[in-house]
């Protein structure tokens, strides 16, 4: 041994710390070999049942992952409730199901992860952190934002009503409007849009005024409601006697509409609409509409609509990568037999889940695929009070046995995805009770 070097002492095995990352590696793929997984992208209602449906229908080696960029699924719609829960603060909550609490087993992995960009061709998906996720099958259900952009300047736009989080700032700011105004002063509300979102904001925020002067006793300025749509009527999707009596019935709360009416712009507390007139407001809200997500790289081949929607074939599969299918929002499916896009109504984008589902284990099995046969058009519209409409096929009802019905779908979808008791106890104290009470059982 040559003088003053010191001789290295290893034990009897030893192994070099530098490979254990990569033979850790190479057994993890050795273990995943063989194995299928299915990418379910999105945890709305087009991610969270189809999720449900593959844990139950394929076999213990497929692997399931839902990538989403929260941890909650959100019961959207039931926003049109905020006027009656009471803890404000608490109030996104009552809109949210802990997805850990939907899939207790871990069958269905769960990704908190917002994704960047879609590979087909190596069939990739790179997550905004840089995380990578290979996939056979894959269900693209990343849901819809608003479309904001297809007007000028409505990024000075006051709230929306995409999220719970949206719904209780609106709501915190329109209570410091009542209490902090001078009497005398009247304050405008705009609602851009006379859709599904913006009648069931309009008739909610008229509901809590009467809350707030009724109970509260609080002598508040007067309130103006103007309901602007750009198309001659109400809910252009619904049939006739929808429309007709969501009109009477918001004309019924004070609301005015104003109809053929487009919002150019939105500049400094004003709305220039296309009458060239300028409107000022206190409170805006846009409903005017939503597109599909944008990711930060456009999907191969994938030639989108003028709203970002991804065209699907009859069987739901992305046109043209047959690996994916898409539901929900994001989906542009046209119905033959109706001569129109399908509606992006929950009821639809849920069915749409279960049919791509279906369809994936079609695939793995070398099965023939199902064809997506859009059902009848179903609405149930709460406008306001114990009053809603309730139109499928030949049922027309509203009202109060409409709002029960409304009531009944809400407890019959959660029921779907929670045990029974979490399930009721949500649908008791959530969104229509004490938002306080409402995340603690479903810890």
């Amino acid at each position: 041994m040559v003088k003053g070097i010191k001789a290295e002492c290893r034990p009897f095995f030893y192994f070099p710390e530098h490979l254990i990352p990569n033979i850790i590696y190479i057994w993890y793929n050795m273990r995943m070999e063989g194995k299928k997984t299915v990418a379910i992208l999105g945890a709305g209602f087009a991610g969270v049942r189809p999720a449900l449906a593959c844990s139950d229908i394929l076999p213990e080696n497929v692997r399931i992952i839902m990538v989403d960029k929260r941890d909650v699924h959100t019961l959207a719609p039931d926003f049109h409730t905020f006027s009656r829960i009471t803890g404000h603060q608490d109030l996104p909550n009552a809109y949210a199901v802990p997805l850990k609490n939907i899939f207790p087993s871990g069958r269905v992995e769960l990704w908190q992860n917002a994704v960047s960009s879609i590979h087909p061709d190596t069939r990739l998906i790179i997550m905004a952190e840089g995380k990578q996720l290979h996939y056979d099958y894959c269900i693209y259900a990343l849901g819809s934002v608003p479309g904001f952009q297809l007007i000028n300047g409505t990024e000075k736009a006051v709230f929306t009503f995409t999220s719970g989080e949206d719904v209780r700032m609106m709501k915190d700011y329109l209570l410091t409007l009542c209490k902090g105004k001078y009497p005398k002063a009247p304050i405008r509300i705009i609602i851009g849009g006379g859709g599904f979102t913006g009648c069931e904001a309009a008739a909610g925020i008229s509901q809590l005024i009467a809350h707030i002067r009724n109970n509260d006793k609080k002598d508040i300025p007067r309130i103006q409601i103007i309901l602007i749509e750009a198309s001659h009527e109400l809910l252009g999707s619904a049939r006739p006697w929808v429309r007709n009596a969501a009109f009477l019935r918001l004309k019924k709360l004070g609301i005015e509409c104003r109809f053929n009416t487009r919002i150019q712009s939105v500049n400094g507390g004003k709305v220039h609409i296309s009458q060239g007139d300028i409107l000022a407001y206190d409170l805006l809200i846009l409903a005017t509409g939503v597109e599909g997500v944008s990711l930060r790289e456009p999907i191969s081949g994938v030639n989108f609509d003028n709203k970002r929607k991804i065209p699907a074939n009859p069987f739901l599969q992305m046109i043209p990568h047959k690996r994916i299918f898409v539901a929900g929002d994001c989906a542009h499916i046209y119905h033959e037999e109706r001569g129109g896009l399908v509606s992006g109504t929950a009821h639809a984008a849920i069915l749409q889940g279960h049919v791509a589902a279906r369809n994936i284990m079609r695939m793995i099995k070398g099965k023939h695929l199902v064809r997506y046969h859009p059902p009848a058009p179903m609405h149930i519209i709460p406008l306001g009070g114990y009053y809603a409409l309730f139109d499928h096929r030949y049922i027309q009802i509203e009202g109060i046995i409409g709002w029960a019905l409304k009531r009944m779908n809400s407890l019959q979808y959660l029921n779907s995805i929670l045990p029974f008791p979490k399930a009721l106890f949500l649908w008791r104290t959530g969104a229509y009770g004490t938002a306080k009470a409402a995340p603690q059982v479903l810890q």
